[in-house]
């Protein structure tokens, strides 16, 4: 993806779950969509892909392409989810395992971005992910997240390092709100 017009993401489903478990109800997702549509918002993420199951969840929490395929998304909206970067590093198979068992090619797919939630000591785990999610034919986004903690040497070097190996879009979260003026700038 290169471009020099911003992109808008929206992922109010995704983040939102963490007050619900993910249980939104499809016509207020449908609903939601068109909103985003309304407002050209570019990509929405719809919530997370998962492979682990621990209790009840709604349909954002997994995001599984039969979930999507039962709304009614409108023309014009790509559809991204967000993966754990810690669960896919878990799997016992490997990162490259559990990425084929969360996606099929994308051309079988209604997503197209996929965003990885990356801790520092995950970037390894989160550039292997990147590797086999463009092969299967996905825009790839790592969200490295917690950076108020790191010094701009640790940033740069994961920064060097994810250029050998470019994910679509890197970028840097203040996941727990604690970056001052000086760090963002």
């Amino acid at each position: 993806m290169t471009s020099h017009e911003p992109l808008l993401l929206d992922c109010t489903l995704r983040d939102g779950g963490y007050h619900n478990d993910w249980d939104f109800p499809v016509d207020l997702i449908e609903e939601y969509l068109r909103a985003m549509v309304a407002a050209s918002v570019d990509f929405v993420e719809l919530g997370f892909r998962s492979l682990e199951a621990d209790g009840f969840r709604g349909g954002c929490a997994y995001t599984t392409d039969g979930f999507i395929r039962q709304l009614d998304v409108p023309t014009g909206l790509t559809l991204g989810v967000m993966v754990n970067t810690g669960e896919l590093n878990r799997h016992e198979s490997g990162v490259e395992a559990a990425i084929d068992i969360l996606f099929t090619p994308a051309d079988d797919s209604p997503v197209t971005l996929v965003r990885l939630a990356t801790h520092f000591v995950e970037v390894d785990a989160a550039l292997a992910a990147c590797n086999r999610l463009h092969e299967l034919g996905y825009l790839v986004g790592v969200n490295l997240m917690q950076i108020a903690d790191r010094t701009d040497a640790e940033i740069e070097e994961v920064a060097r390092r994810a250029a050998a190996e470019p994910p679509d879009v890197l970028y840097f979260a203040d996941s727990l709100g604690s970056m001052d003026a000086v760090q963002t700038s």
